[in-house]
């Protein structure tokens, strides 16, 4: 390996560290990455927490964007459709074993949410080699899904007008019938979230804007498969490597669906809710957000 590649390879693993955004010309110095590339990559409009994510576009379609094409006699510039994603976790890996662990987490997702309610990925682990050694990466190749992003604490309208369902065909006379399946999937993903709390202990990032859509098909969708976290029923609040009070929140935000998207008040007789959604509890995790994460 030339000091060169070594120099650039050096910097990615440690800007994978540090958090930093990576440039598409980082992925192409990946020694797993095939050479010539059958895609473009394309960052993603996000700054992922715990990876770096990128659009895995057709090279035609990203040209169409900048050239356009002639449609009826009008050239016209449609954006490029992402084929899949590519995540690139930023966590260091000591052993294969921790590897394993975090893939297993994933496994559990699909048990209970696959195929309707999430978007399914592959993931595999590779290692980098960088001038000061190898490293191990854990990657993964995600489905696309297009979609309207669902915010837990935006108002939420179940109407053919409302932001949810921007840029989707609704004709009147077909709305009553798509409302009744966007509750339906609303309660299959509320009970299948219950589901996996109650036999695993393990409860997905809910929490934060973007990770759950209302995808084209009228089924809710969580994107954000990477942070997993325990559901305790002690009086501690647990947070993640990033010190959110990531299960409080997501536990909030699962109410806040029940109630907005199903127009009914949730049972606070559930342990769940009980144990997480006291005022004393909500006030506490509330205080841990300020401390770290909002400025004096």
């Amino acid at each position: 390996m030339c000091q060169e590649t070594g120099d650039r390879l050096m910097f990615f693993a440690q800007n994978i560290r540090a958090g930093e955004y990576l440039c598409p010309e980082n992925i192409l110095d990946m020694n797993f990455i095939r050479n010539p590339i059958s895609y473009v990559f394309r960052r993603h409009y996000s700054r992922g927490l715990r990876s770096s994510i990128f659009w895995l576009l057709d090279p035609e379609d990203a040209a169409k964007e900048s050239k356009g094409e002639i449609r009826d006699g009008i050239r016209v510039f449609p954006g490029a459709r992402p084929r899949k994603v590519l995540r690139i976790f930023k966590r260091d890996f000591a052993c294969l074993k921790d590897v394993l662990d975090e893939i297993q987490h994933y496994k559990t997702l699909v048990s209970f949410l696959a195929p309707e309610n999430m978007a399914q990925s592959e993931e595999f682990a590779v290692t980098c080699r960088t001038s000061s050694g190898p490293r191990i990466v854990l990657c993964g190749l995600q489905e696309y899904v297009e979609g309207n992003v669902l915010d837990p604490w935006g108002e939420i309208h179940l109407g053919r007008h409302s932001d949810l369902f921007r840029n989707m065909e609704i004709s009147p006379e077909n709305e009553e019938r798509f409302l009744g399946k966007i509750r339906n999937s609303a309660q299959r993903f509320i009970l299948r979230i219950k589901k996996m709390v109650r036999e695993t202990g393990l409860i997905p990032d809910l929490a934060g804007i973007g990770n759950i859509l209302l995808a084209r098909s009228g089924e809710f969708c969580l994107v954000d498969i990477n942070n997993i976290s325990p559901v305790r029923f002690g009086q501690e609040i647990f947070t993640d490597d990033k010190n959110f009070p990531v299960c409080d929140k997501s536990v909030e935000a699962l109410f806040l669906m029940e109630e907005k998207l199903l127009c009914q008040r949730p049972d606070m007789s559930e342990k769940l809710y009980q144990a997480y959604l006291g005022p004393e509890r909500k006030i506490r995790a509330l205080e841990i957000i300020r401390k770290n994460f909002l400025s004096e």
